[in-house]
Order: C-alpha cells, then sequence, then structure tokens
C-alpha cells in the first residue's frame, strides 16, 4: 500500500463512528481490524462483531462515470470499465496487443481541482487464487507508468506520479497544490497487455466551464 496508516481515536455516536487523530489534518482513508493489526473491539447492537473494513473518505470520485478513451482495448475489458466505480478483476480495462505506450484518458468535459488519485492495477486480494496468492507482492500489478493532465495546449506529466516496478495493488497520489483541468491521462510503457481495475479521482468542480473541445 502506498499510504501511511496511524493509530486513531473513536468513539461511538448514535449510529455513527467518530474517528479522529490529532495529528492528521486531512485523512483520506479509515480502515478498522485490517491485517489484524490493533484490537478488534467494534460490535453492534446485538454484540456481534464487525468484519474488518476499509473505507476512503476523500471526497466523491469525480471520474465516476466519466468518457474514457484508450488507444487499444481488449473487446471484453472496455476502457469505460476503469470508472464504472466497481474495483474488481471482472470490471476492468485491458489493453490490446499493441506496441507501448498504453494511453488511458479521462475526460471530465468541466474543470475540476484534483488533490488525489487512486490508480488500482493488481487484482483484489479477495478476488486471488491460491496460485496467484503465492507470487510475489506485485506480481500482478502494472509496474511502469505515469500520469498526465491537458494544460489546454499540451499533455503535461504530472510531478512525481512516474512509478517504476511497481509492486503495489493500487496506487495513490497525493497533490499539493491541486491540479486544475479536465482531462487525466494514464501512461504505461510495458510491453505485454495490460489490465487498470478503476481510476479514482478525488477534488472539487470549479464550476461549469465549457472546454474549448475534446483536443
Amino acid at each position: 500500500d502506498s499510504l501511511l496508516f496511524v493509530p486513531a481515536e473513536a468513539r461511538i455516536e448514535g449510529n455513527k463512528v467518530i474517528v479522529w487523530n490529532d495529528q492528521v489534518k486531512d485523512p483520506v482513508e479509515i480502515r478498522y481490524a485490517w491485517l489484524l493489526v490493533g484490537e478488534a473491539n467494534l460490535s453492534d447492537a446485538a454484540g456481534l462483531p464487525a468484519f474488518p473494513f476499509r473505507m476512503n473518505i476523500a471526497g466523491k470520485n469525480l471520474a465516476l462515470h466519466m468518457p474514457v478513451y484508450a488507444n487499444s482495448e481488449n473487446s471484453r475489458y472496455p476502457a469505460s470499465n476503469v470508472t464504472d466505480g466497481r474495483i474488481t478483476r471482472q470490471s476492468k480495462w485491458m489493453s490490446g496487443d499493441v506496441q507501448p505506450p498504453h494511453v488511458l484518458e479521462i475526460n471530465r468535459r468541466k474543470y475540476c481541482k484534483f488533490h488525489r488519485v487512486n490508480v488500482h492495477t493488481g487484482i483484489p486480494e479477495s478476488e486471488r487464487t491460491p496460485a496467484e496468492s503465492a507470487q510475489a507482492a506485485g506480481f500482478w500489478s502494472a509496474k511502469n507508468f505515469k500520469l498526465q493532465y491537458w494544460d489546454d495546449a499540451n499533455w503535461t506529466d504530472i510531478p512525481s506520479t512516474e512509478v517504476h516496478e511497481n509492486r503495489l495493488t493500487y496506487v495513490a497520489f497525493n497533490f499539493s497544490p491541486s491540479i486544475n483541468t479536465y482531462k487525466l491521462r494514464y501512461v504505461c510503457d510495458a510491453g505485454e497487455p495490460i489490465r487498470v481495475m478503476e481510476i479514482e479521482v478525488f477534488g472539487s468542480a470549479t464550476g461549469n466551464m465549457a472546454t474549448a473541445g475534446d483536443d
């Protein structure tokens, strides 16, 4: 995982669990009893224990159901799957058997300021077969890729998003200051077909600013 998790305080208020850490100003994700770390003591009114869970609290996914373009795709796994909100091997984009780079573009059509992007390329742990689980960490993930944004004239590399020899199921990128654009691009130079389960973009819309066209 590319996130740093730290212990948190929690209390129950009605049907809600309030979670905080005084040293973390803008948390983006919480998890409970994950990988059996820490004491699992959350239960319902009947005394039944809560299952381990992980929750993204970064905000609304601005890429959800947005148009997607790819320079190639497998007919069974089209590019549109990466913005359908499902992080599963059953709903992914698979590139065609073509020469790299493999390119995937998400077009929001309206400007936004995004501060976080999650790129899911590995097989979720819950869906792996025993043989797949026996492989080294990151075996099923895209290894070398980067992110770019459209600056109204050119595709520009986003600083600190070029990844080499990735070993994570998903990679989270955080940006400060936020990046103002309406198009985001994923570029991978792998020499074989690649798979992306989902790309999530978090931030805020900047208004109904019409784009100059689908450049």
